[in-house]
């Protein structure tokens, strides 16, 4: 996607005016809202040391009882405009999407125009009767449907789908009949594996039972009774001009390029919306507003069942409460590519935290926990330089070797001064990767691999590195040891795949 256009002088003016202001919801909003016990200057503190350090680029909200404690930006919206990231920022929030559709059929569920009960072949009589008999809205819902997730398809995987998928608008029966229809991998409500699949199918069905386009019924369900002001969704749009929206970066070796390309319309259903950090807020305030949704479906949501997952959100008991004690939280995370977002919902106490990163991956949990330590009256954890982004420029001029050497010696010597973590290590590991320095990459990724032996994700990146390189054989057993640790690794089990019956 490129450059966004029609932007005006003023826009650019006021976005500047808003980057170092704190958003007010409502208009009147006091400076510690009562049972919070934390000054907002606190929480920017933490989140600008990440920035500082190259770890959050985006926007932050963090709200107590509905009232926005702090709404800020961090870093770039626009580069190439000189836009700073503002409240106001339009943001890509991927699959934090599945938490506005499943909205948006749990509130035709309690209007009566389909049950969460019932078949997907109820609705749709073109969906294959053999799998759609067996599958209900619950299941897409809680992805429990063991309908195969269409961008990890045995065979073809990811890259294969983008490539096979081409760039032009979808037509939604026909994406559903070639990429959503595949034979069940378990029996429905036997086992959880999360499904894009299953929310494309989801918005095939509201366009079934409202006579609707998806995003028709979604603006008129959804975010006009919500009140949302900036939230769109892109499928069938992808080109359409949206006022302060990022376009989305990647860091690349320490720096900041624009996001590739990706056909958006694929999405669909599943992670195909833009939103601000303020319209988050004014959607998890609606679902605790009597007679948005029922009892049943606010039960149906925020129940979790197979892994750790209600309807269109995650749920979980963390240990983030007062002297440590455990919270329910509910919340969810999309990516894509160049956007990562997360929000969190702590229903006992009110709090709600929206977090979008628009340069790609951050560590948003940790993010997160630092912001719950200073909520809950903690001293949270101070981030530290990467101690991999401080042997990068080794790494670049003399080698790995001498890169993971000096991280050794900083590592013995200045523990307390740098991160030291599988994350940075990784990161410099496909930064060397992504400059064809394949042998390099194997080194860090063997070295990451080693000092965190039970981490599948290192034992991929082991894996990738090696198949670059041409070392099939080391590489499928990487990828075996990857596999061995999460069973449920998709990417292990395309490249598995892929490895063993190429010529």
């Amino acid at each position: 996607m490129g450059r966004m256009r029609g932007m005006s002088a003023a826009w650019l003016v006021s976005a500047l005016m808003a980057a170092g202001m704190v958003l007010q919801i409502p208009a009147q909003m006091p400076k510690e809202p009562a049972g919070t016990g934390i000054e907002a200057g606190r929480l920017d503190a933490l989140l600008s040391r990440y920035h500082e350090l190259g770890l959050f680029d985006g926007t932050a909200l963090v709200a107590k009882n509905g009232q926005a404690i702090l709404a800020k930006g961090y870093g770039m919206a626009d580069y190439e405009m000189a836009v700073p990231n503002g409240p106001d920022t339009v943001h890509w929030i991927g699959s934090v999407s599945k938490v506005f559709t499943a909205t948006l059929v749990i509130r035709l569920a309690d209007a009566g125009k389909l049950s969460l009960d019932q078949s997907v072949s109820s609705i749709l009589p073109w969906y294959r009767e053999d799998v759609g008999k067996k599958v209900t809205l619950r299941h897409l819902l809680n992805h429990t449907s063991g309908i195969p997730d269409y961008m990890h398809l045995p065979g073809i995987g990811r890259e294969g789908f983008r490539k096979e998928a081409g760039d032009g608008l979808i037509d939604v029966r026909s994406f559903v009949r070639t990429w959503c229809s595949s034979d069940l991998a378990f029996e429905p409500g036997t086992r959880w594996a999360y499904s894009n699949s299953g929310y494309v199918i989801l918005g095939a069905i509201v366009e079934q039972v409202t006579g609707q386009r998806f995003e028709q019924a979604m603006k008129a369900w959804v975010l006009d009774p919500v009140g949302t002001r900036d939230t769109v969704d892109l499928a069938m749009h992808p080109r359409a001009v949206v006022p302060r929206l990022t376009p989305g970066y990647e860091k690349e070796g320490g720096e900041i390029v624009k996001g590739r390309m990706w056909n958006v319309s694929t999405a669909y259903a599943a992670g195909a919306m833009v939103a601000t950090v303020g319209d988050l807020l004014r959607l998890s305030e609606a679902l605790d507003r009597p007679g948005f949704i029922s009892a049943e479906g606010r039960s149906a949501m925020f129940t979790g069942g197979l892994g750790h997952y209600g309807c269109g959100w995650e749920v979980r008991r963390l240990p983030l409460g007062p002297a440590g004690g455990e919270r329910a939280v509910v919340g969810h995370e999309g990516f894509i590519f160049w956007s990562l977002a997360r929000i969190y919902k702590i229903p006992e106490d009110g709090i709600f935290v929206a977090l979008v990163n628009n340069t790609g991956d951050a560590p948003l949990p940790a993010i997160f926990t630092g912001i719950t330590d200073l909520l809950y009256g903690r001293t949270p954890a101070w981030p530290n330089p990467s101690a991999a982004d401080a042997v990068r420029s080794i790494a670049l001029e003399q080698g790995a070797a001498a890169a993971l050497a000096r991280y050794r010696e900083l590592k013995a010597s200045r523990t307390d001064d740098y991160l030291f973590d599988e994350r940075g290590l990784n990161g410099l590991g496909y930064s060397l990767l992504g400059r064809g320095r394949t042998e390099d990459a194997v080194v860090v990724f063997r070295y990451v691999a080693e000092a965190y032996p039970d981490s599948a994700n290192a034992w991929d990146s082991l894996g990738e590195g090696l198949a670059s390189a041409g070392r099939r054989e080391e590489a499928v057993k990487a990828y075996a040891r990857s596999l061995e640790r999460d069973p449920a690794n998709r990417n292990a089990v395309e490249q598995l795949q892929r490895l063993t019956t190429a010529p």
